[in-house]
């Protein structure tokens, strides 16, 4: 006879974005293990929306327990969309996590590009490739100088497919969520990130305390990154997976994803928010939204 989901170790699902693979995640994976969790890197294709979910969804199904999906930058359309009833919350980094019906590019484009963003084209095939000459200078600007060059040789492309097809249903309404904003990223707009996750409910705080801000690939090693790793490894702070009976949130908060729909209480579409919203989002100092992940499985399991 099985054991209930319940009885058994979290699973940490860490889910890449473009121009990446599983090996970005290296430098978390290693913490995460030492905390006695179960760690999986998904490798998903990059080809549209529908298929990384399908191959996401896939990815579970070797796990065997309650789920953290963890998700960076694009992926964060595909995190969201996952259905797997084992699925206990959602930590978004730097991720685009477009509403039902809007698409990766309609939120990627919200605000203006960073002066050192690539232009992004797609080749003949349909496919965007990261200009290799960016990989320093704005994928992971804080990485080691000597690591840029293997980002750029290992790269995973995007395709159009995967940035133009609407989305659905999202699980943030329903599922508690954190997000990590990366304040110096180069990539994704910081204000886009934090107008996201405000919009989603998610959990947020700022902190102007701790020095490092983190650029798009806070998972990648450099000095500048340190802070994004220890959020997102867990040395910063402990979290427990709530009851999967219960409305509660970790530490028994009630999480923000329940309050009444905005459509319900005349909340204006994304659409109309104005853009200054974010502008004004960008003056804010070392705001870092933490997202935090699970180290206890169940109520009353011991603390990892």
């Amino acid at each position: 006879m099985s054991m209930p989901a319940s009885d058994k170790a979290t699973n940490v699902v860490l889910v890449h974005g473009a121009w990446a693979n599983g090996s970005s995640w290296a430098q978390v994976i290693k913490p995460l293990h030492a905390m006695v969790l179960t760690v999986l890197a998904a490798p998903i294709p990059l080809t549209s929306l529908h298929e990384d979910i399908a191959v996401l969804e896939r990815a579970l199904e070797r796990t065997d327990g309650p789920i953290v999906l963890v998700a960076h930058a694009c992926a964060g359309a595909v995190l969201a969309a996952c259905r797997n009833e084992r699925v206990r919350s959602l930590v978004f980094i730097a991720a685009l996590t477009p509403d039902e019906g809007e698409t990766v590019g309609e939120v990627f484009y919200r605000e203006k590009p960073h002066p050192e963003a690539p232009q992004l084209a797609s080749d003949r095939d349909g496919f965007i490739w990261m200009p290799i000459d960016r990989f320093g200078t704005a994928f992971a600007q804080h990485a080691q100088p000597a690591d840029a060059p293997l980002l750029a040789a290992k790269q995973r492309p995007i395709a159009l497919q995967c940035i133009q097809e609407k989305s659905p249903p999202p699980t943030w309404k329903t599922k508690p969520s954190w997000y990590l904003v990366a304040q110096e990223d180069r990539m994704i707009n910081p204000a886009t990130q934090l107008f996201l996750a405000q919009w989603m409910g998610a959990r947020t705080r700022s902190d102007g305390v701790e020095p490092y801000a983190t650029g798009h690939c806070a998972a990648i090693g450099g000095q500048n990154n340190r802070r994004g790793r220890n959020q997102l490894s867990g040395k910063s702070e402990f979290l427990r997976a709530p009851d999967a009976t219960s409305s509660s949130g970790l530490d028994g908060e009630k999480h923000a994803n329940t309050l009444t729909p905005k459509s319900k209480i005349g909340f204006p579409t994304r659409s109309k928010i104005p853009s200054e919203v974010g502008s004004r989002c960008r003056n804010m100092r070392a705001v870092v939204v933490k997202r935090r992940l699970f180290t206890r499985a169940h109520q009353g399991a011991d603390a990892c």
